[in-house]
């Protein structure tokens, strides 16, 4: 809100007025003189509405249901991979890992592929990185729990074995049994259950067919309840490989991949960079993640005392990377539902999501947010009335001119649809108030009731009728002429400041 006072041009103008007075003189005796000293402009906006912040809650989500993922990761710890590029693939393997979503709730058991039954190892079942201990057996986490930043000392704790004996079907098969029987934790009911079989070559049995693999996996996947079950091998899919040719192309395992899923898509080459990489790209992109609906949103702090005709609400949309006007509408769109000390505002995965203490909107149809999507809500303070207009200077009544809005409001005092003079000694002379500047709230409680309720301006102020009391943003335009200094600096704005 801004005032404009042509103070500094008062000398010039008055000159300009006297010129041209003089002149119609001249032209006009006997006429009545219709002209006087130059007026005051005040252009005066009332103080804007609060705007409370844009709301979003995308990113401070307390309790986010992660899915469970757990991944059964088999090293080739054989001597020929020691021998051909070990050292890049094992790069881009430890490298890849913290590519793997933190949307997820992961437990990883690595282990090698090639156990040497005359020496066994503590580590042959394998070491674990969780998120969290939530479900494992004291045992597993005093002994195999580790951080993923240690992914490097696994690795490199395997021991080499020498031969072409390599079962790692029947490893999957017996790490999987082993572990789920033990109940320790490691593979949880209903989570996502993958095996990521990394291997310089291909299983040397001739039998089972990977096809009967396949049917086994399915009763560990039936047995766990698992989301989704999936076999992805990383192996040479072609013989010139690692730098060699002649290299062994892991067929069975490919096969397997095949039969596991239903497609060829579970196997990646591990001859080149790029086939490293995208398979934990894939494994991000196989995991369907939890789906997060919200039908509450929380628009402003329930200390706030907010405008509810006036809330406006925009969706942004991740997907589409677009904002998207919500409309007020009970079916598919928001409504207004009030304060609440504390409600759940999430409808899925389960109803949770407790926000405290503030006003809330309920969401139904295609206004219901999807994370990551969230909305952006704008609010603002219920509106405030007025019922005086401040004057920064004495004004002369006789041709005095306000409107508010874009409508001329007439000087008739106590006319609901008028104004008049506050001069509280009651005495005009010359079409002016005698007193000089005093103070008055002139803020309202409604057009109903005048109860005050500030701000108190010290000035010369107009007293409105009734019905042409002005609210927030209110447009207020006065030209007067004026007969004194300036009563005080002249506020900001008409209305309560922040």
């Amino acid at each position: 809100m801004r005032i404009t006072v042509n103070g500094k041009k008062m000398k010039n103008s008055i000159f300009t007025w006297i010129i041209v007075l003089f002149g119609l003189l001249l032209f006009s005796c006997g006429n009545e003189q219709k002209f006087s000293i130059p007026t005051i402009s005040n252009s005066t906006k009332a103080c804007d509405h609060r705007y409370y912040p844009d709301n979003q809650i995308n990113e401070t989500f307390s309790d986010f249901i992660k899915p469970k993922v757990d991944i059964l990761i088999l090293w080739d710890n054989s001597t020929s991979m020691s021998h051909y590029k070990n050292n890049l693939i094992k790069t881009h393997v430890e490298n890849n890992l913290n590519h793997i979503s933190s949307d997820f709730d992961i437990h990883m058991l690595f282990a090698p592929l090639i156990v040497d039954p005359k020496t066994p190892h503590s580590f042959d079942d394998g070491y674990l990185i969780a998120d969290n201990y939530d479900g494992l057996s004291e045992s597993v986490v005093e002994n195999k729990l580790t951080l993923k930043e240690d992914a490097t000392t696994f690795l490199e704790n395997f021991s080499s074995i020498g031969g072409s004996i390599e079962h790692g079907l029947k490893r999957v098969e017996e790490l999987l049994d082993k572990h789920i029987k033990a109940s320790n934790g490691i593979f949880r009911k209903n989570a996502n259950t993958i095996v990521l079989l990394i291997s310089s070559g291909d299983d040397s049995a001739t039998s089972p067919w990977p096809n009967d693999y396949a049917n086994k996996y399915f009763e560990f996947k039936e047995n766990l309840g698992s989301e989704i079950f999936r076999f992805i091998s990383l192996v040479p899919h072609q013989a010139d490989c690692f730098g060699r040719t002649g290299v062994t192309v892991g067929s069975r395992y490919k096969l397997t991949s095949q039969f596991v899923s239903d497609s060829s898509s579970d196997s990646f080459n591990a001859c080149n960079d790029e086939g490293i990489d995208n398979t934990f790209e894939h494994i991000n992109d196989i995991i369907s993640r939890v789906d997060h609906v919200y039908d509450y949103w929380p628009i402003a702090n329930s200390s706030k005392v907010i405008d509810t005709n006036y809330i406006n609400v925009k969706k942004f949309n991740t997907q589409e990377n677009k904002i998207e006007s919500v409309l007020k509408n009970k079916e598919n769109g928001f409504q207004y539902f009030g304060i609440s000390p504390k409600l759940k505002i999430r409808r899925l995965p389960t109803r949770g999501e407790t926000k405290e203490n503030f006003h809330f909107i309920k969401l139904s149809g295609n206004a219901e947010v999807h994370y990551p999507d969230f909305l952006m809500v704008e609010t603002r303070s219920e509106p405030e009335y007025f019922g005086y207009i401040r004057l920064q200077y004495k004004p002369y009544l006789k041709n005095l001119y306000l409107e508010i809005n874009g409508k001329e409001i007439p000087q008739k005092k106590d006319d609901p649809d008028g104004w008049y003079i506050v001069c509280p000694s009651e005495k005009i002379v010359n079409y002016m108030c005698t007193q000089n500047a005093h103070s008055q709230e002139i803020q309202i409680k409604a057009p109903n009731d005048w109860t005050p309720k500030g701000p108190k301006l010290k000035g010369y102020f107009l007293k409105l009728g009734q019905n042409v009391t002005y609210t927030n943003n209110s447009v207020v335009k006065v030209r007067y002429h004026p007969n004194s200094k300036p009563a005080a600096e002249k506020p900001s704005c008409i209305g309560p400041q922040n």
